[in-house]
This record gives structure tokens, sequence and C-alpha cells, in this order.
């Protein structure tokens, strides 16, 4: 395992000592600052990015965007929270009610956002078959299968936020999940 995917995955575990993990919204454009900010407390926290390429007048622009525009994701306990919250970054809070199943997402997506190529948002999706990654740079990854005119797609969800990215695959690199346990909803909530 890369060490820039190692690092993202030790932070991505379940807070203790009165800590949880937290979607918070971000005042406009402000998702990078707002990762500063916990960075600089020394909280756990994530902010998934994409890459995107623009061409204007001949030149090529790269830039580094929020895959989720508006929020990032911190682990802390009150006190850390309410300092946050008086950084001037952020403006709300959602508490997260499944601490695991968060913390399973986000590292599919990190996963997916540091081995894939053309990790975008997506629509969350209820229709699909549940798979299991078993070959490839994404092995390991549970999502979705969503069809596309020229290939597929594996759909991560971020149920937290109601919203998912989508990732290319190729078909022959998964297998049906069929130990997926799902809920009423169709949404993930453990695997064997």
């Amino acid at each position: 395992m890369d060490d820039q995917l190692e690092q993202v995955l030790q932070t991505l575990v379940p807070g203790g000592d009165g800590r949880s993990w937290y979607v918070f919204r971000t005042r406009s454009r402000r998702e990078k600052k707002a990762a500063e900010q916990f960075a600089d407390m020394g909280l756990s926290h994530c902010l998934p990015v994409r890459k995107q390429v623009r061409r204007r007048k001949g030149r090529r622009h790269n830039s580094i965007l929020p895959l989720f525009p508006g929020y990032v994701f911190g682990c802390c306990d009150s006190g850390e929270r309410l300092t946050a919250m008086r950084g001037g970054h952020l403006v709300q809070w959602l508490e997260v009610k499944d601490q695991e199943m968060l913390l399973s997402e986000l590292r599919n997506i990190c996963i997916a956002n540091l081995r894939g190529t053309g990790v975008e948002l997506f629509p969350q999706i209820r229709r699909g078959k549940w798979v299991r990654v078993i070959s490839g740079p994404l092995a390991g990854v549970h999502g979705r299968i969503s069809r596309r005119k020229e290939g597929y797609r594996i759909v991560l969800e971020m149920t937290a936020l109601q919203s998912a990215v989508a990732v290319e695959l190729d078909m022959q690199d998964v297998e049906i999940d069929d130990r997926a346990m799902v809920d009423e909803d169709g949404r993930l909530m453990a695997t064997g």
C-alpha cells in the first residue's frame, strides 16, 4: 500500500475519549481552510478531493477541488467541535449515527480516489447490484454497479450526505457481493 493511502486510512479510525465523527458544512469555498484548521488542531479529518483539468485560451489549468463541495469530515469531542465552529470556516455540523458506516464509506472513497481515475460526484442511486472489487487498483472496495453507454462504473455511497461518487472500472474486476447486508432503503449495512 502506498504511503499516502496508508496515512489517510490511519486517520479514518473510530473516535475515542468522547470523540465522534461529524460531517461539517463549510462556508462557501472554505473546505480546504477548514481541513487545515482541523490539522492545526491535531484532529483526525478527511477532505476527499478530485483533480480537474480545464483548458482556457489554449492553456491547461489544473485544480484540486473538494469531491463533496461544502463539506469536510472531522473527528472531535464537543469542546473541540465548538473551537472548530468558532474558527470562521464552518457553519453547521451533522451528527453521524452510524460511525462505522461513515468510516467504511470514507475508506472506500479514499481508496478509489487515490488509486482510481476519474472520481466524480454522482447522484446516490437505489438500484443496482452490490459488488466487491476483487482485482485491480480498487481491490477490496464495495459498491454498486452503474451501467453507462461506454462502460461500467462502481458507485460508492456517502450516506451521511445523501450523495455518492463514481469510478470507471472493468467488469472483470468485480464479483457480485451476495453476502452484503442491505437495509430497507437498499444501503449497505455490513459485509461478510
